[in-house]
């Protein structure tokens, strides 16, 4: 059965050295709504970083707080009601930071790009939800790291919370693992009647599996592929919810099944089928990976939270990288 998906005829001013930016592909009350309320893991995620922080304080004199990567004050709310800390957010995106200016305008809320920006003093903490797997791998990670690792006070913390996917030893499983952890979030989303966030969770997806395969290629996100992603989920998802160590094999193998369709599948009729060229900028990663970006700047992992089902699927972290 096709899903009602409707796409957006977008045009935006982005920063140099940027993809689109993420509010010319969804509103800022639309983004706040289907993060905070209906991901299946984001908003326990969100209160371990605010009492991260309140640790952080209570333990350090933690004052000075940048929330890199902040959007439309989806979480700055929350982080607000941190006593004794002094608060600023941090996104590039033009609109979004419109947006949280009108939601917070007790706080600074900061135009800049997180690679390039500067706070006025040293910082405390700096804390991330959801941010670091938009970053592109490489030079670009390592520059925002190490501008972040720069303007920590002795002692200071990075508190990063993303999702990441189980250990993968090449791109292929990379990408399986992918099929696996997304599968789960949309499922989720279906069984509760979230279909938009369903849909754009199926695109993010895409996103993550073929953008960098397909430069040129603009229908590597059409609707039949979304259709499909949609379809398989439910599937996926029990199997990988009731796999052991023993069995995840055969998840994998019905994973690997629903990417190798996406990767030949092609447009049926006269017409091609309407597609999604802007990206969401996905990319996500394991553990070992993660800590690899994170160490070669000289952070250390002080502290992890786990969040979410199992291993064999993947899950919410929070990591606390110390200076």
């Amino acid at each position: 059965m096709k899903t009602n998906t409707t796409f957006g005829d977008f045009t935006d001013t982005v920063p140099s050295g940027h993809g689109p930016t993420y509010s010319t592909i969804i509103t800022p009350a639309d983004y706040n709504r289907i993060i905070t309320d209906e991901h299946l893991y984001i908003a326990q995620a969100d209160r371990v970083l605010r009492d991260l922080i309140i640790t952080q304080r209570d333990e350090r004199g933690a004052r000075e707080v940048v929330e890199v990567g902040c959007g439309p004050a989806r979480l700055l709310p929350l982080l607000s009601t941190v006593e004794g800390v002094h608060l600023t957010g941090v996104d590039y995106d033009e609109a979004f930071i419109e947006y949280a200016r009108l939601q917070m305008p007790q706080l600074d809320i900061i135009l800049a790009d997180v690679a390039a920006y500067r706070h006025a003093t040293a910082v405390d903490v700096f804390v991330s939800q959801g941010f670091h797997h938009h970053v592109a791998k490489g030079v670009a990670c390592q520059n925002y790291l190490q501008n972040l690792y720069g303007q920590l006070n002795v002692g200071g913390s990075y508190i990063v919370s993303d999702e990441f996917l189980p250990h993968y030893e090449s791109e292929h499983e990379r990408k399986v693992n992918a099929v696996v952890w997304y599968s789960h979030i949309i499922a989720a989303a279906q069984k509760k009647g979230y279909d938009y966030l369903a849909q754009e969770e199926a695109k993010t997806l895409l996103d993550d599996l073929f953008e960098g395969d397909c430069v040129g290629w603009e229908h590597f996100k059409s609707v039949g592929k979304i259709d499909l992603v949609l379809l398989c989920a439910r599937e996926i998802n029990s199997l990988a919810m009731r796999a052991n160590c023993e069995s995840i094999r055969g998840v994998q193998e019905k994973a690997g099944e629903l990417l190798d369709r996406l990767y030949t599948y092609s447009e049926k009729g006269d017409k091609e089928e309407a597609s999604v060229r802007l990206s969401r900028g996905d990319f996500k990663i394991c553990e070992r990976e993660f800590r690899s970006e994170v160490e070669e700047v000289g952070f250390c992992v002080e502290k992890k939270v786990r969040i979410g089902p199992n291993r064999n699927i993947g899950g919410m972290e929070v990591y606390v990288l110390k200076k």
